[in-house]
C-alpha cells in the first residue's frame, strides 16, 4: 500500500504514519514537507524500521510543480493507494493588519495545493476502482475564530470541497474521509496559542493529542466514516456551527495588538 502524505516530518502527520503502521505494517510512503531536515530525520526513522519510504523535499505553495512531485512519487514507489493532505500553518493575525501573501499562503498550501494532488491522483484511482483520500480540514473552519479570516476560510473550503467529493466517488470504490481537529498539542498549536490574549476561555479550551488524533483518523478511515471530528466536544459544534460560531465569537480570546 503506497501513501502519499504531506507535512508528516512532525505533528499531526508524523503521528498519523505511526498509526497507519499499526494497521498496514507492509505500507510504503511518500512523505512530502518543507522542512529538508525533519523530512530526512523521519525517513530515517522509517528506513531504520525496515519501512520503505521516499522523501521529497517541496514548498506545495508552488502549485505548477505539484504534478511533478506526484509522477516522482509514482516513479520511485508506483501507484498512489492513499492520499492524506495533512500539510498546515496557522498564522492568527487580524485581516486588516496581515499582508494578503501570507493569507494567499495559507490558502495555497490548504485548499489550493491539496485540490492539485487530488486532481493528480483521483484519476488513476477511479481507474482502478480502488483507493482513498484523507483531508485533514480544522474546526476553525467552522467556528468564527477571530485572526483567522483567512486560515478558517482556507479549512472551511478543503472541509467543503472534501465532503461534496465523497459524494461524487463513493459508488466508484474511492473513499474520501474529511477530519476537523479542534486545538491538537503541536508545535503549531502552541504557535496559534501566542497570537491570542488569555482569557478564561482559552485557558480551558480542550486540547486533544495528536497520537490519539491519529489512531482516530486511521480508525474512521478503515470504518469508512466520511467526517471525524476530534476531540469529541467539537463534533457538536460541526453540527451546530452557527451556535459554536455565536459561542466563539462572543467569548474567544481577541487577538494580540488590537
Amino acid at each position: 500500500m503506497h501513501i502519499f502524505i504531506t507535512g508528516a516530518a512532525n505533528g499531526i502527520g508524523e503521528a498519523t504514519i505511526d498509526a497507519l503502521l499499526e494497521k498496514f505494517s507492509s505500507a510504503i510512503f511518500t512523505i512530502v514537507d518543507k522542512n529538508e531536515r525533519a523530512l530526512q530525520q523521519v525517513c530515517e526513522k522509517l528506513t531504520r524500521r525496515g519501512v520503505k519510504n521516499h522523501g521529497i523535499a517541496c514548498d506545495l505553495t508552488e502549485i505548477e510543480g505539484l504534478p511533478d512531485v506526484v509522477r516522482r512519487s509514482r516513479a520511485a514507489l508506483g501507484e498512489i493507494d492513499l492520499l492524506v493532505n495533512n500539510a498546515g500553518v496557522m498564522i492568527v493575525e487580524d485581516f486588516s493588519t496581515m499582508p494578503w501573501q501570507r493569507g494567499k499562503m495559507m490558502l495555497d498550501i490548504h485548499f489550493t495545493a491539496p485540490m492539485r494532488l487530488i486532481s493528480e491522483i483521483l484519476p488513476a484511482m477511479l481507474a482502478r476502482g480502488a483507493g482513498g483520500i484523507i483531508n485533514v480540514a480544522s474546526m476553525a473552519g467552522k467556528a468564527l475564530l477571530p485572526g483567522c479570516t483567512w486560515y478558517g476560510a482556507s479549512k472551511a473550503a478543503i472541509g467543503h470541497a472534501s465532503e461534496i467529493l465523497q459524494g461524487e466517488v463513493k459508488d466508484k470504490g474511492i473513499h474520501v474521509l474529511t477530519v476537523y481537529p479542534g486545538p491538537i498539542s503541536t508545535d503549531l498549536e502552541r504557535s496559534a496559542r501566542a497570537g491570542y490574549e488569555e482569557n478564561w476561555v482559552s485557558r480551558f479550551t480542550p486540547v486533544g493529542r495528536r497520537e490519539e488524533l491519529a489512531r482516530r483518523i486511521v480508525k474512521a478511515y478503515l470504518a469508512k466514516d466520511t467526517v471525524l471530528a476530534y476531540p469529541g466536544i467539537y463534533d457538536s459544534a460541526r453540527h451546530f456551527h452557527s451556535i459554536a460560531g455565536w459561542v466563539v465569537q462572543t467569548f474567544a480570546p481577541r487577538t494580540k495588538g488590537r
